[in-house]
This record gives structure tokens, sequence and C-alpha cells, in this order.
């Protein structure tokens, strides 16, 4: 296995742990991810 796979396997993995994550957050409060959503909005766009 090369660098380049094991790099975007791991980021791979690391997004479906952000999204299930997401979603569970959603699921149990979703003005809480509406919230985080907007606050990750916020910082990409004043990059």
């Amino acid at each position: 296995m090369n660098n380049k796979k094991l790099i975007m396997s791991l980021a791979g993995v690391g997004i479906l742990a952000y999204l299930s994550m997401v979603y569970t957050v959603d699921k149990n409060d979703q003005r809480l991810a509406a919230e985080s959503l907007a606050h990750f909005h916020f910082w990409i766009s004043h990059l």
C-alpha cells in the first residue's frame, strides 16, 4: 500500500466519521447541528 492510497483511505474514514457524527447530532439536536454548520461555513468563508 503506497502513501497516496493510505492518505485517501484515512481521509475517507475521517469524512465518514464526521458525517455520521453530524447525522447523529442532527437527530438528537437539530438546532445544535445547524449552529455548528453555520460556524463552519463562517470560518471557511473568512479564510
